[in-house]
């Protein structure tokens, strides 16, 4: 039989694609951020991520962005490597050991903060998805890989990113001296 493209029973792809090619053509992103299209992951996200990488595949080459596809996990969780989605080959991802951001790296007043705040701000977002909310203040890492589509120094340009990503972004203020 004919295989089901994915959202099609709920969304206008032409259309969704077609706005998201428009938008990576004005903006000119040097990188898209997908969820990783596991078997696990919800329908509705591995169809906007399938459409992201349909889009990017239809810029010219020299205008792509490069498409990273992430995993959250606790340190010391073993993350597989990444299969395409059946069907999909276009969610094959490159080779390597991929990227990890650490969401515990310190900022902010006296080294106080750390970026998993920042994580709970988007879960308390899906209002809509309760069991999101179950994962507040879980997994201390998230893990990027490279989508194989075809992007002129995807590779170099991810390293650096990430090198960037792993130097202090916020100075750590100390608190002012306190009289006796």
């Amino acid at each position: 039989g004919e295989m089901l493209r994915p959202g099609a029973d709920v969304w206008d792809l032409e259309r969704v694609e077609t706005a998201l090619r428009a938008l990576l053509e004005g903006e000119r992103y040097d990188f898209v951020f997908v969820l990783a299209p596991t078997p696990s992951t919800h329908g509705a996200h591995k169809a906007a991520t399938i459409l992201a990488l349909r889009a990017v595949d239809g810029l010219p080459v020299d205008a792509r962005p490069v498409v990273l596809c992430g995993r959250s996990a606790s340190r010391e969780e073993e993350l597989g490597g990444l299969d395409p989605l059946d069907g999909y080959p276009i969610t094959k991802v490159r080779p390597g050991p991929g990227y990890t951001f650490d969401r515990k790296q310190r900022f902010g007043y006296a080294g106080r903060l750390d970026y998993s705040i920042v994580v709970n701000w988007a879960i308390a977002e899906h209002k809509s998805q309760g069991t999101m909310q179950l994962l507040m203040n879980r997994g201390e890492t998230e893990h990027y890989d490279i989508f194989a589509l075809d992007v002129p120094d995807a590779d170099s340009r991810t390293r650096h990113l990430f090198e960037a990503l792993a130097l202090p972004q916020y100075p750590v203020v100390e608190p002012p001296d306190q009289p006796r």
